[in-house]
């Protein structure tokens, strides 16, 4: 989420650190890379590292942003190296967890990815005919963000056929300070992301954006108020807080499925994988 990337899915960059924390658009966002590249590659003939310069500098704006990428590169890299990556060798190694795996090398893969194209492209020379070839990719970024959304729906249509059995765990007041129950908390991110309930989703944005607005100072540390204009005025973002929303029901839902759905049955842990910690 961290990772100064760029564009996401040909999103503003302000919104890429919500946006990266779905897995689902992280994948989104790598298909988006490769058929870029593939088109660029294919149709037009152009050279591996012409096809990923412009792919990458279309993502920053300008060749100078992605060689300031580049410079702190090694930095990342050794946080990676101590911090994500023994746990991804691990997450590897498991058995019976193709869920958790598919949705963790979503991220992982979208990481790298980035990562190795910035230094290839931070490598290269710019020149102007590459600049005259970039093609508008709009359309086909946002068929795969809503392909990514849509599968989200798609999950999330699973819970109600959960709620018998988050009914039977949920939470009291007596056992927990949670005073409220798992099986509303699932209802409240069916209305925040199903498509049917999008005018409640709408209505739970708007009285968010008159909250931000009044509170300005706490918006820009959400990232959801931007500088704009010669006097940099703070403004409220509306698709910054519905990515915002979408990282809070994100964030929930996955406590509450491994909470109360993950079945651990069938999972195996080599032992081997101890050094990891």
């Amino acid at each position: 989420m961290a990772q100064p990337c760029g564009k996401v899915c040909n999103r503003n960059s302000r919104y890429s650190i919500y946006m990266r924390s779905w897995p689902l658009i992280c994948l989104a966002d790598t298909l988006s890379i490769f058929s870029k590249v593939g088109y660029y590659r294919l149709k037009l003939g152009m050279s591996i590292r012409k096809c990923v310069q412009i792919v990458i500098d279309e993502r920053f704006g300008t060749h100078e942003e992605v060689l300031v990428f580049a410079r702190s590169s090694w930095l990342r890299w050794l946080f990676f190296i101590l911090g994500p990556m023994p746990q991804a060798v691990r997450l590897a190694s498991f058995l019976g967890t193709p869920w958790t795996q598919f949705f963790g090398f979503s991220y992982f893969l979208s990481w790298i990815l980035v990562e190795i194209l910035a230094l290839i492209s931070a490598r290269t020379v710019m020149q102007n005919a590459a600049t005259a070839a970039h093609v508008n990719f709009e359309f086909l970024d946002k068929i795969y963000e809503g392909l990514a959304l849509l599968c989200y729906a798609s999950l999330l249509s699973y819970l109600p056929t959960r709620f018998e059995s988050l009914a039977r765990r949920r939470y009291q007041f007596w056992e927990s300070p949670v005073w409220f129950s798992a099986d509303w908390i699932a209802a409240f991110l069916l209305s925040l992301l199903a498509i049917p309930l999008r005018i409640i989703r709408e209505l739970i944005i708007r009285a968010l954006l008159i909250f931000c607005r009044k509170n300005i100072v706490m918006s820009q540390n959400l990232l959801v108020a931007f500088p704009e204009g010669e006097l940099g005025t703070l403004k409220v973002d509306d698709d910054a807080i519905f990515w915002l929303l979408c990282f809070v029901a994100n964030l929930l839902l996955c406590l509450i499925g491994y909470r109360f759905l993950y079945d651990s049955s069938g999972t195996v842990n080599p032992g081997w994988t101890a050094v990891f910690g």
